[in-house]
């Protein structure tokens, strides 16, 4: 691909300036431990619990898209996150709920045997 792709991009390539690149660079450092710390998370908790708080980055994604782009989500993209939210959040609530009845089994077996 790149070789196929080089030769465009040459004929119309711009170099971005200086406050790009200070930004390009400063992404890195998160993003890397952004990523060492969900795998931490995935490791000390249930993925399916993870995976639900995970999504709370959505509303944070959408309001750095409208602060830095100017972007404005349509009905659409709200109607998506709300089922992506409702779901984990059900989801959360259910494990939850199913984690304390087996606390309650284990704590009766407890107490027979």
């Amino acid at each position: 691909m790149l070789p196929m792709a080089l030769i465009p991009a040459l004929l119309v390539w711009e170099w971005h300036v200086p406050e790009v690149w200070l930004i390009l660079i400063a992404t890195g450092p998160f993003a890397v431990v952004g990523h060492f710390t969900l795998a931490k998370a995935y490791s000390l908790a249930d993925a399916s619990f993870v995976a639900g708080v995970d999504y709370a980055r959505l509303p944070f994604a959408v309001l750095f898209g409208w602060i830095l782009f100017g972007e404005l989500s349509d009905i659409w993209t709200w109607v998506g996150a709300s089922v992506i939210f409702a779901s984990s959040f059900y989801v959360i609530q259910r494990e939850m709920r199913d984690k304390k009845i087996a606390n309650s089994k284990q704590a009766l077996m407890i107490e027979k045997g």
